[in-house]
């Protein structure tokens, strides 16, 4: 009987040892496997149980047949006895003799035959149990399945608004090329210092002053002077101012 050389390997079987080590996303697969698998088992074991369960009642059957013939053989030859015939008696018993082998044949064929139908009914028990905690298991693990991915997409929904969005790397891609401006930038007056040249913006900041006229503190002199009756000075070719003397009366007049 082929099913019975698995006999071993399906006790052995066992769904939390299956599981052990498996991530969760293989997990499903592995049960929805093996629930597969035990399903197919169960049905050929389910009808190899019943074959089995039928080869012990045969054998049982023909143990009870042995036994009953040698209990009419026992009978036959105490009324031999009682009835004086004691060559009758003794075919019975010899008759009765020849049986023992017999039933020492149908006693162990018997005795198998119920060790196996009981490992059968065992097997085909285990399985039903199995596939049954594997349509549990299964259940459950969908379930954990949908938590684990809720909670996954709210861990990466938290880390863009954590500051790892598009924007954050839209700020990180300005700064690095605000940089890359600032660093044309100075090479470029560095470039302009080496040579000597003067750009627009250093010309600009040569003639600014100019540009605005005397400062204030020249205009307060100014002021200060025509109050003393100081004519302003004549610019010479040096730019020196020339401070004309306070003109005095006329002794004469």
């Amino acid at each position: 009987m082929g099913i019975l050389s698995r006999f071993g390997d399906i006790m052995r079987a066992n769904i939390n040892d299956l599981l052990t080590g498996a991530e969760n996303k293989n997990a499903e697969k592995l049960l929805n496997q093996y629930l597969r698998d035990a399903r197919e088992d169960y049905a050929q074991v389910k009808s190899e149980t019943a074959s089995v369960m039928a080869e012990e009642s045969a054998a049982k059957r023909r143990l009870d047949e042995v036994n009953d013939q040698i209990a009419r053989y026992e009978k036959y030859a105490q009324a031999a006895v009682q009835s004086g015939n004691d060559a009758d008696a003794l075919k019975f018993l010899e008759a009765k003799g020849q049986l023992q082998s017999k039933k020492a044949d149908a006693e162990a064929a018997y005795e198998q035959a119920g060790l196996n139908a009981e490992h059968m009914r065992q097997m085909t028990q285990k399985l039903l149990t199995d596939i049954r905690e594997a349509e549990s298991k299964i259940g459950e693990l969908k379930a954990k399945l949908r938590i684990a991915e809720s909670k996954e997409k709210m861990q990466q929904l938290s880390e863009k608004l954590g500051g790892k969005s598009a924007l954050g790397n839209f700020d990180s891609l300005a700064d690095s090329i605000q940089k890359r401006i600032d660093a044309a930038d100075a090479r470029e007056a560095l470039n302009a210092e080496l040579s000597g040249d003067m750009g627009m913006s250093d010309l600009e900041k040569k003639y600014a002053g100019a540009a605005c006229g005397a400062s204030s503190a020249q205009l307060e002199l100014e002021a200060m002077k025509a109050r003393m009756g100081i004519k302003p000075a004549a610019p010479d070719a040096e730019n020196d101012a020339a401070v004309w003397p306070i003109d005095q009366p006329d002794k004469g007049s």
